[in-house]
């Protein structure tokens, strides 16, 4: 028979692991001092019965009874025996690890009778040995202290308790894994691997295509180019979007706006931006003329049929076989229009113009006048644009022009410029008639209130602003109504972009959440694409099902389908494994942090931090900190949480490439890991060399069929086949290279093949079929302009996008140059975007901060380039030079403001150190305070950190960049966090160098110290030295020699031993903090593991009183500045400040799950019964119940308010339906309000009041929609509603200010929402946080808010003006924060810091400074 056990909790604990109930948030608000508005955790009973395990019920409490009252006091509502959440099986060990107080009867079972027989003899003790689970070696066995004898022993043996000696105390259990709960859904499958998470990785790109007729429209586009563009830029740019305006027909010749193929160009770029942009889509200019007829690229068979039928003359017959010809390969088949071509490859533009101007004369001829084959430029990109699924009517600009007596002056030879005019001179009324059906169109698809109308005299040779003053006018009105028309639509776009991202926005780190679903993304769309590898996938799947303790390598050729493998695999893990099995993928050189060793393991880092925790782990980015944090968290997978580490790409060799020497040859217990590597590879890996020859399986020969399938998809989506000779031809050279990139390079070569071309042939491999798509790039485009591109994306280490690509050929002459010598003073817009779109099957495309970036597709495609432009140093010197000074101007003149300039700070540093002396390029950027500090702000501080590092390594006997090297590795985790913290980190940690007398060997240092002392970006001063201090490095690179050995020899002694968890926080020691009534330069500390309430000297951080033997004091409110009340664990108890000591003991007991109290007056405080169905007002001096308010029979409170000056309380009622608020009168002693709402009930423990009592505000939901969260504002003095308000998430902190006349609600999504109680509008959203914020505190002036996360998933605070929605301040110190407090003047914060047993004050700089920076 077991053992009988009772544990009693009066702090109720959530640490049972993933599936225990779910937490409630309980919100601070800085507008009241009461305690305890909403428990933090949901209570539970714990019942156990077993012998050497107990086994545990675990009881939910959830209504807020106290689980224990008293026979008198219990009624049928607290009578009911709670729902049982989960049984538990627990060693004693565990359960005291998860109950802060417990009360243990232990009965001895029967089965340790002859224990206790032994324990009779004299001298001989004997103790109970916890032995249920065999535990690591590193949580040794638990021992019971005290045993009790059964009253089921033997007859004769003595009843005895048998003490054991004293043992010491056993090591800290590890802490239990994260849980995952805490996530949405969505979240939870993107940190756990799973290729089906939704992503949203929508670039921050607003697109914007110009219509119009490209030959009267020159003034009008020019203007849209040089001023509204800029301009559009530059405020996109502040919003963190990118800008273009995509004018195809600027600078083109005449025979390329009537070139057919010229405008499916067109038609495409107007897809992209229909598809693409976020907000305004088009612009339209109309003017007076419709434009030349075009012929059309394709005509159907039974057209061309009847064409031919219609057409007598047999010349004509000959002209229109030779120019249209049947095409089988298209599909479905059509009469394909033929190019005029030099013999070099060049478009004769004045043969071109002639046979068009035949063909027209032809087809007019024979089709008829309406026919939907002949239309204008602007005709078709038109009807194009309104047959667009995607057009929004919205999104669209659109402007007519008319030039008044332009018929009376048809003799001017610039006349047919703006109308069109028959070769006699007449009007083409035809045509005018054309466009005016064009325009009738565009009102009934729009609106012609959206439309600017302009009417402007005609002047001698067109629109000229310098001889017509109203032509200036005119311009100047069409720059300003754009600009106000693109702009709205802008803004209007964002606004809801932003609203839309709220309830998507991941709760994690903005990097990894990038990276997390630029993978998850990649495998939805690689993993279709998966053919022919069955039986290598099938035996994969087993050795993960195996668990093997050895890692697998699958190698195989370049192009040969191993990443659709590793997309596979993710796919298939859930499947292969559980459900809950976790798989961390990582394709190399494919996200944004994975060009270093350093950067691949941070990364890995943080999302193994987030899945097997714990989240306060502090990392730095440090090679052997990061594989010792790597390691540890490989140690803590379990069976319900096994994990699988995939890594694909390029790993050994090259900027991209690593040694794989931290990945471990022996894997612990439920870690798989399967790595994808090139075969050459394995020539080169040292690590992969040390593996046993089972580890390896090789990806065979692709099967040719499976290869044909890739091309029929590719052929399929360009809506092409193959005649049956050239079919045959395919498959014979795909049966000599079978691989999925030469099929699909092979396909996109094929796709220019007609049905009658005779003689065709393909290249025999990758690098054959790579070369001959460059040569035909080469003849379409030009050889200079194809290099540079490939040049260029080459040597970028991260891609380029379209904006930066056409930039970068503005400044190179080379290209800019004609074939006579002249130069263009800029590139036309369509050449670049033309030979993007004809280079993209080459190319691979990502988004990366908020852009697109493209870089190639395969490291096949880029050695091929390699070899062909860039052969020599001197070409690669010269392509970084071109990037060095493209991102340099961009910084210089601030273009694009915002995005585009922090991509350029980011960027600059490599392409420096590629092109100049190393010790300039790191005096230039890395030893330059603002340049550094402005990178830091800009985003990535993790590529910062590891080009610093990296430099390092290469410099190192460049003492002050060693030491920038040590400071941002251990502020890496801060500063990727936010990079504003830079300066207080700087100070922070290098104090004792700055101290010493080493100082003077770091001179650069020693500036950037005082630089960062005195900049206004310092956002917390403090007198107290808080975080780790780095140390000077060694002063010579021999020095560092010996002791890089020395560290070598020690990890090598360590090598076999268990991995320590190291890092790890001590507990609370100050467990909260609380402002002192009218004294703003003192605050109270209380301790639960100490006992102790302090009283502190906030500038001098000093201790000035302590009062020491409080029983687990939790909560603090001030009588007056000398006088407190404390909850201490269910009493609540009157000290005297001054004196040191207990006053009195307020009589009765608080609930245990809702003990809540505050201040009445300075005689009484205000608390909710033991039953929760009064409110007692107590005499602070007798102690006694002086008063009582009483809802009603059976009537359960679940809160309590009460304003700061005393004399509101409000209660929420939990026992009606719907939940009412009930709100009584202190100084009258009466109920005043009972506020409901039918078809709504109150949350009433996320509610907040003012100061003053006028207003209170609560959340609410709607009974029949319970996901639509409201809060309610009332005027407490009227009674009446104030306002509605509908943050459109769910909110779990709330806060009010009448002095500002704010509502802050901190958001389930993280978010921080501010809003304005006058108008009932949301005044600001502050993003910043990556977990949700429990705390919100304001100060008196209610114009500041701190936030903090107690749970500390996220471990920073911040400080905001909510009046300007200005970030002023954010902290991530090293230790994770207990407690903080934002002192009354706003200008302070005092925090305590886990594992430390003082106080900390931070003041804050100023209230601009923080964001001038940003």
């Amino acid at each position: 028979m077991g053992i009988g056990c009772s544990v009693r909790s009066s702090v109720p604990s959530t640490d049972f692991g993933e599936d225990s109930h779910e937490t409630h948030r309980a919100p601070s608000s800085g507008a009241s001092p009461q305690v305890g508005q909403r428990p933090r955790l949901r209570p539970h009973r714990i019942s156990a019965t077993s012998s050497s395990s107990v086994a545990v019920t675990l009881y939910d409490l959830g209504n807020g009874e106290d689980p224990f009252p008293p026979e008198s006091q219990q009624s049928s509502h607290a009578e009911e025996t709670p729902p049982i959440v989960r049984r538990l099986t627990l060693t004693t060990v565990e359960i005291t690890s998860h109950i802060q107080t417990t009360e243990v009867t232990v009965a001895q079972p029967r089965e340790q009778s002859s224990q206790s027989a032994t324990s009779k003899q004299p001298g001989t003790q004997k103790t109970s040995q916890d032995a249920s689970v065999q535990k690591p070696t590193s949580q040794p066995q638990s021992q019971d202290a005290t045993v009790h004898q059964s009253q089921d022993s033997p007859a004769g043996v003595k009843q005895a308790a048998v003490t054991s000696p004293p043992e010491p105390r056993p090591p800290k259990l590890p802490p239990p894994l994260p849980d995952l709960r805490v996530f949405s859904e969505n979240e939870r499958k993107l940190l756990c691997g799973r290729g089906d998470a939704d992503v949203t990785l929508r670039p921050k790109l607003i697109r914007v295509y110009v219509i119009s007729c490209a030959e009267d429209s020159m003034q009008e586009r020019a203007i849209l180019r040089e001023k509204v563009s800029p301009s559009l830029k530059n405020h996109c740019g502040m919003l963190g979007y990118q800008f273009e305006l995509v004018d195809m027909y600027e600078g083109v010749s005449e025979w390329q706006v009537n070139d057919p193929e010229f405008l499916q160009a067109a038609l495409r770029e107007m897809d992209i931006c229909m598809e693409t942009s976020l907000g305004p889509q088009l612009l339209i200019l109309f003017g007076q003329k419709y434009g030349k007829l075009m012929c059309p690229t394709s005509i159907p068979p039974e057209t061309f049929d009847k064409l031919l039928a219609a057409t007598d003359n047999s010349g004509d017959k000959e002209t229109l076989c030779s120019y249209y010809r049947l095409d089988n390969n298209s599909a479905p088949p059509t009469y394909q229009l033929q190019p005029i071509r030099h013999k070099e490859g060049k478009v004769d533009s004045s043969d071109w113009l002639n046979v068009q101007d035949q063909l027209l004369r032809i087809l007019k001829e024979g089709l008829d006048e309406e026919s939907s084959l002949l239309k204008s430029a602007l005709d078709k990109q038109l009807c194009h644009a309104f047959s667009h699924p995607k057009l929004q009517a919205g999104q669209v600009a659109w402007f007519t022009r008319r030039l008044l007596q332009l018929e009376a002056h048809l003799s001017d030879p610039q006349a047919q410029h703006f109308l069109d005019i028959l070769p006699g001179g007449a009007v083409n009324t035809a045509a005018q008639q054309r466009l005016q059906s064009l325009v009738e169109r565009t009102t009934s698809q729009l609106s012609e209130a959206t439309c600017m109308a302009n009417n402007i005299p005609w002047e001698g040779g067109g629109i000229d602003p310098g001889a017509n003053p109203a032509h200036q006018e005119y311009l100047d009105c069409l720059q300003t109504r754009c600009q106000a028309d693109l702009t709205a639509m802008v803004d209007r776009a964002v606004t809801e972009a932003q609203a839309e991202g709220q309830d998507h926005r991941p709760r994690f780190g903005k990097n990894l959440s990038l990276e997390l679903q630029q993978q998850a993304d990649f495998c939805r769309t690689t993993s279709p694409t998966f053919h022919g590898h069955d039986k290598l996938l099938n035996a994969i799947g087993s050795h993960l099902r195996a668990e093997n303790t050895l890692p697998l390598v699958v190698h195989g050729a370049d192009g040969c389908g191993k990443s659709a493998l590793a997309a596979k695999i993710v796919e298939l893990v859930p499947e292969w494994r559980t459900e809950q099995a976790v798989c961390v993928y990582r394709a190399v050189r494919l996200g944004p942090s994975h060009h270093s060793e350093e950067q691949l393991l941070w990364s890995l880092g943080e999302q193994l931090r987030l899945l097997y925790g714990p989240c306060t782990r502090k990392m730095q980015m440090e090679m052997g900190s990061l594989v010792q944090d790597f390691q540890y968290f490989l140690s803590r997978a379990t069976p319900d949480r096994p994990l699988l580490l995939l890594l694909e790409g390029q790993l050994q060799g090259g900027e991209g490439g690593t040694s794989l020497s931290w990945l471990p040859t022996s894997l612990p217990p439920n870690v798989s890991m399967v790595l994808i590597v090139k075969t050459t590879d394995m020539e080169t890996a040292p690590f992969l060399k040390s593996l046993p020859p089972d580890c390896f399986m090789e990806m065979s020969t692709f099967p040719p069929e499976e290869c044909m399938t890739i091309a029929d998809q590719h052929l399929k989506k360009n809506q092409r086949t193959l005649s049956p000779n050239q079919r045959e031809a395919f498959q014979a050279a795909i049966e000599k290279c079978p691989l999925p990139l030469y099929a699909s390079i092979a396909a996109q070569l094929s796709t220019v093949w007609r049905s009658d071309d005779g003689d065709v042939a393909l290249p025999p491999d990758v690098v054959g079929s790579v070369n001959s798509m460059l040569d035909g790039l080469e003849v379409k485009h030009g050889a200079e302009l194809v290099s540079a591109v490939a040049r260029y994306i080459t040597v970028a280490r991260h891609g380029l996008n379209e904006s930066a690509l056409l930039g970068l050929l503005q400044q190179n002459s080379e290209v800019l140059r004609l074939n006579k010598g002249t130069e263009l003073h800029g590139l036309p817009q369509s050449i670049i975007l033309r030979l993007l779109r004809d280079i993209t099957p080459l190319l691979s495309a990502r988004v990366q901060d908020s852009m697109v970036l493209r870089t190639w597709r395969s490291h096949s495609i880029a050695d091929v380039v390699v070899r062909r432009y860039l052969g020599t140093k001197d070409a690669v010197r010269t392509a970084h030079v071109h990037l060095k000074e493209f991102y340099s101007k961009m910084v210089a003149t601030e273009q694009d403001a915002g995005l585009y300039t922090h991509w350029c700070l980011l960027e600059l540093p490599y392409h420096t150190f590629q092109t100049e002396p190393h010790r300039k390029a790191i005096a230039d950027f890395f030893l330059n305070f603002d340049r550094l500090c402005r990178a830091l702000v800009a985003g990535n501080a993790v590529q910062i950190v590891s080009d610093v590092n990296m430099a390092a390594r290469a410099n190192p006997d460049n003492g002050d960049l060693c030491l920038l090297s040590a400071v941002l590795q251990e502020s890496a985790a801060a500063l990727s966090y936010d990079g504003r913290q830079f300066c207080v980190h700087v100070v922070e940690r290098l104090v004792d160098v700055m101290k010493s007398a080493s100082k003077d060997r770091f001179p650069a240092m020693c500036n950037m110290f005082r630089s960062a002392c005195g900049s206004a970006h310092r956002q917390f001063t403090t007198s107290k030295v808080f975080l780790k201090q780095v140390a000077a490095p060694p002063s010579s690179s021999s020095e560092k020699s010996r002791k890089r050995i020395a560290f070598e020899k020690v990890e090598g002694e360590k090598e076999g031993n268990d991995v320590e968890p190291g890092g790890e926080t001590d507990c609370d020691v100050l467990t909260g903090l609380f402002a002192v009534k009218d004294d703003p330069d003192h605050v109270i500390s209380v301790s639960m593991a100490t006992g102790e309430i302090r009283l502190w000297d906030v500038n001098t951080q000093t201790s000035v009183q302590v009062i020491p033997g409080a029983d687990q004091p939790r909560q603090v409110c001030c009588i007056d500045a000398r006088h407190i009340v404390v909850l201490c664990n269910r009493q609540l108890q009157v000290y005297d400040l001054e004196a040191g000591k207990l006053e009195t003991t307020l009589k009765g007991i608080m609930n245990a799950t809702m003990p809540y109290f505050g201040i009445h007056d300075s005689d009484h405080v205000v608390a909710l019964s033991r039953n929760r169905m009064y409110v007692n007002v107590i005499n602070v001096t007798s102690g006694d119940v002086v008063s009582t308010f009483k809802a009603g029979e059976d009537r359960f409170l679940n809160s309590l308010l009460i304003s700061s000056n005393g004399e509101t309380v409000v209660c929420g009622d939990e026992t009606q339906k719907p939940s009412p608020l009930l709100v009584w009168d202190l100084i009258n002693r009466k109920l005043v309000h009972d506020l409901r709402i039918m078809g709504h009930e109150f949350n009433a423990r996320l509610s907040a009041i003012t100061n003053n009592g006028k207003y209170v505000a609560s959340c609410c939901k709607e009974l029949i929609d319970p996901d639509v969260c409201l809060v309610i504002v009332y005027d407490l003095k009227t009674g009446q509603l104030f306002k509605k308000l509908k943050p459109g998430t769910a909110v779990v902190s709330l806060a009010l200010s009448e002095e500002s006349m704010s509502a802050v609600l901190g958001c389930e999504n993280g978010l921080v929402q501010v809003w304005d109680l006058m108008t009932g509008a949301c005044r600001h959203v502050l993003d910043g946080h990556t977990h949700p914020v429990d705390t919100l505190q304001l100060a008196a002036e209610g114009r500041r808010c701190l936030t903090f996360d107690p749970s500390h998933h996220d471990v920073s605070i911040r400080v905001w003006d909510i009046v300007e929605g200005q970030c002023l301040a954010v902290l991530t110190p090293d230790q994770p924060i207990s407690c903080c407090q934002l002192m009354a003047d706003g200008e302070r914060v005092v925090i305590g810091l886990q594992g430390r047993d003082d106080i900390i004050t931070l003041e804050l700089q100023s209230s601009t400074s923080s964001n001038q920076l940003a």
